[in-house]
């Protein structure tokens, strides 16, 4: 009997292995799913390993493999190359047959629910592998997808997942994108596929890409498991790395501190080319000319690129000159009066010094409050770099040189305010009455908009200005894009360039790791809690404007949770993930209410823009709180009544 209890296992012991699923996977695409060659991503897919990199890896995008413009011209891959993993600041990216039904999907984080991604069952889940521990994130279903149906397109289109994490990831991390129990809206739940399914299960395939990638798989398998995510219950899962911190600002820390060493404090060379007295009932004089900066771009003409020694960092390539306007406050020549402080100025979405520097809110808010304003073309994202970023839209593999000028553009900001406080407050247009109309002070730092969201990056590697009002910014273009009215006209251009939606939104967040060099998502966590060495603390007041159309409040919030500091309350509105404070505070995040409609729920623009954005600074209360915080001692300090921040 025992005898005859054995055959079974005998003959099983005996099967033959299974064939090899049969899978054809382009070697240049991702490969997890047949619907779009890129997705899912970020991939590790695209992670050469490299051991000379401090994560262990490269970026190693195909060009096969990334969407073409309608002339098929391959994307420019070599640039990425530079990067050792993905953009800290990443927002994860996948598609299902059917569109993604949340409604439907129980326990799933939208927008204003992040706790509920960190529940035991949450449908999708984003794991540091590294640290074993759950980010908070959440999750929304393209909602521009199908806008452009109808209009001859014989396939419809399918709506991309976006997962977006709360704050920016941690740098050289090791991170799992899974979901399961994910409901689609026709009515069916979501499946793996073939290939992602051949990984999960153990099954051997055809495929030498799958195949290969069997390994990494295995050890986000454990880290899931780990974590209480059964391999079994997942429908897709994958994994990526993210570049380290020397990689994200090795070079432009580098630029900085040749810069400030050619720029020492007390220097700077400045020339005056016009001057205006009487500018105005406000401004004593509006005085236009140039300053010297050292260059590490190969021109001074927008398009440049930065050249690299044999290092790999940016080398010194001699000196340019940048455009500056400057406004002198009647205030400060009245009999008696003292030298006004000095404030840089930085200016909006691709403006300039001589637009916004020479602006009436700045003749205004100087006249008020006794302050010399200054102000320089934001290279790389100014009037005067429109033409290359058109280009970059038409063919987004040229989008280098646009990030490769704006790390130029941060070094003519902390030149811009070095030299105004060196050796070009003694210019004679800026006396009166024996002395400089620029006290002896520190210098303070205001950004609105575009100038808000950089403004970040330059407070962080300044060394010289420790106090800065960042007005209306953000973090992450990919984030703010899709909801900002703003991107409107230039959609124009991409959309004719790049038809598919889907395809204009993958390029997009690849393009996150080229804009890292100086996206305030790597630089604001070293502005007010880990400074930069050689690099003193700083202060930051942030206000915003609630319901802006032009830059989102869910990207404000994520700027501020990388800042660290806290809400100032009572406020309209209090997000998750930050603290408050009722009391006087070094930093402070504010909201101001301008009482406007909402814009659209997800990732689109309103049709036209409410007006908070540029309104926000007008309201009296935050040029009072400006004013105070931009003091020897000042504090952020509530200026707003008991119901929060409004303009009534």
């Amino acid at each position: 009997m025992r005898r005859l209890l054995l055959v079974p296992v005998l003959l099983a012991s005996c099967a033959p292995e299974p064939d090899p699923i049969p899978l054809n996977v382009a070697p240049e695409c991702e490969g997890l799913t047949t619907l779009h060659c890129s997705l899912p991503w970020p991939s590790s897919q695209w992670l050469a390993e490299d051991a000379t990199t401090a994560t262990g890896y490269r970026l190693q995008y195909e060009a096969e493999g990334l969407p073409l413009n309608k002339n098929g011209e391959l994307f420019e891959v070599e640039p990425y190359r530079f990067r050792d993993g993905f953009s800290p600041g990443a927002q994860m990216l996948t598609m299902f047959p059917a569109d993604a039904d949340l409604i439907a999907t129980p326990g799933v984080a939208v927008e204003g629910s992040w706790a509920l991604s960190l529940a035991d069952d949450s449908p999708t889940v984003l794991l540091d592998l590294t640290t074993g521990e759950r980010v908070a994130h959440m999750v929304e279903v393209d909602a521009r997808a199908h806008e452009d149906e109808g209009s001859g397109q014989l396939i419809p289109n399918l709506a991309l997942l976006y997962i977006r994490p709360a704050q920016r990831l941690e740098e050289n991390h090791r991170y799992a994108v899974a979901l399961r129990n994910i409901k689609l809206i026709n009515g069916t739940d979501a499946v793996a596929t073939p290939e992602f399914g051949a990984l999960r299960d153990g099954h051997v395939t055809t495929s030498e890409s799958i195949e290969a990638r069997r390994p990494g798989f295995e050890t986000m398998f454990e880290g899931l498991t780990a974590a209480g995510v059964e391999r079994e219950s997942l429908v897709q899962a994958w994994w990526f790395h993210t570049a380290s911190g020397g990689n994200l600002r090795d070079s432009l820390i580098a630029m900085r501190d040749d810069a400030m060493e050619r720029v020492p404090v007390g220097g700077g060379t400045c020339t005056v080319e016009t001057i205006e007295e009487d500018y105005d009932d406000r401004s004593w004089a509006r005085i236009d000319g140039t300053y010297t900066v050292p260059l590490y771009v190969d021109s001074d003409l927008t398009g440049a690129m930065v050249v690299r020694g044999d290092d790999g960092l940016p080398e010194f390539q001699g000196w340019a000159e940048a455009p500056f306007t400057m406004l002198v406050p009647r205030v400060l020549v009245e009999p008696g009066a003292d030298p006004g402080r000095l404030l840089t100025f930085g200016h909006g979405l691709m403006g300039s010094a001589s637009g916004e520097g020479g602006g009436g809110f700045l003749r205004g808010l100087g006249n008020e409050y006794g302050m010399v304003t200054v102000a320089t073309d934001w290279w790389g994202m100014s009037e005067r770099d429109l033409v290359t970023v058109a280009r970059a839209l038409s063919d987004v593999g040229e989008f280098a040189p646009t990030g490769e000028r704006l790390m130029q553009g941060m070094i003519n900001q902390l030149v811009l305010t070095r030299s105004f406080k060196g050796a070009c407050k003694d210019l004679a247009e800026l006396q009166h009455e024996g002395h400089s109309v620029i006290d002896d002070g520190d210098p303070y730092w205001l950004g609105i908009s575009q100038g808000g969201i950089f403004g970040g990056t330059v407070m962080a590697l300044s060394q010289d200005i420790t106090r800065g009002a960042l007005l209306v910014g953000g973090v992450n273009y990919p984030v703010l894009i899709g909801r900002s009215v703003d991107f409107e006209e230039y959609e124009i251009i991409y959309k004719t360039w790049y038809d598919r939606r889907t395809d204009r939104e993958i390029l997009m967040n690849v393009m996150s790791s080229l804009w890292d060099h100086t996206d305030p998502g790597v630089w604001l966590h070293h502005a007010v809690n880990d400074p930069l060495p050689d690099t003193p603390v700083k202060q930051i007041l942030y206000q915003i404007a609630r319901h802006d159309s032009q830059v989102s409040n869910l990207s404000s919030d994520m700027a501020v949770r990388a800042l660290g500091i806290p809400l100032m309350t009572p406020s309209v509105v209090t997000p998750w993930g930050i603290e408050t404070t009722t009391e006087d505070a070094p930093s402070a995040y504010v909201y101001y209410d301008m009482l406007r409609d909402p814009p659209p729920a997800g990732n689109e623009p309103p049709d036209e823009g409410n007006g908070a954005h540029g309104d926000q600074r007008y309201v009296q209360a935050a040029k009072e709180q400006m004013n105070q915080f931009w003091q020897a001692d000042g504090v952020v300090r509530n200026f707003c009544d008991t119901d929060g921040c409004n303009p009534e």
